[in-house]
């Protein structure tokens, strides 16, 4: 019954919270079970004219290129090395080409663990790549987590206003 809810909503986006994480599920029990549940339901989504995302943080290599074919429009919360396991430029190869992306900005990184250099060099790669590509949404992945410097948060704002207009931003 809540997916009939969800079909007749005015909502044009919903996503699946799964906390999707390609360590906990592996890529033959997501073949298995997640994928034909997922195409099922989306499936049924896309009919009621809804696009679809997935929370996805955390380990993604092993899963993450099966997404796009169940039929996830999104995957948010992407998160990239280094905390993550796939490097910012090769996330759209492993994506595929049509699912946008969203996210590239490990919470991680606005932690003090982590050096103002080694967070602006991230911050300005993400940047550079996601605007490279026009299918995606910059954004922090998964969270700033408690100890983050708002400071941090701060300079997205500034790299993202002072970089060059490119496509769709």
């Amino acid at each position: 019954p809540i997916f009939d809810i969800l079909c007749a909503s005015p909502c044009g986006l919903i996503e699946f919270p799964e906390n999707l994480s390609a360590e906990v599920t592996g890529r033959r029990f997501f073949e298995r079970y997640n994928a034909p549940y997922y195409h099922r339901r989306i499936s049924a989504l896309h009919r009621a004219g809804k696009k679809v995302s997935i929370h996805n943080d955390g380990t993604l290599r092993g899963t993450f290129d099966l997404l796009a074919s169940c039929g996830f429009d999104a995957i948010e919360a992407v998160t990239p090395a280094p905390v993550g396991d796939i490097p910012l430029r090769q996330l759209r190869d492993a994506a595929g080409p049509g699912v946008v992306l969203w996210g590239g900005l490990p919470g991680a990184l606005f932690s003090p663990c982590f050096s103002d250099e080694q967070f602006e060099a991230h911050l300005r790669e993400a940047v550079e790549v996601f605007a490279e590509d026009g299918r995606c949404v910059l954004g922090v992945a998964d969270q700033v987590p408690p100890d983050g410097l708002i400071s941090r948060v701060r300079r997205v704002r500034e790299v993202v206003e002072a970089a060059p207009v490119r496509g769709n931003r």
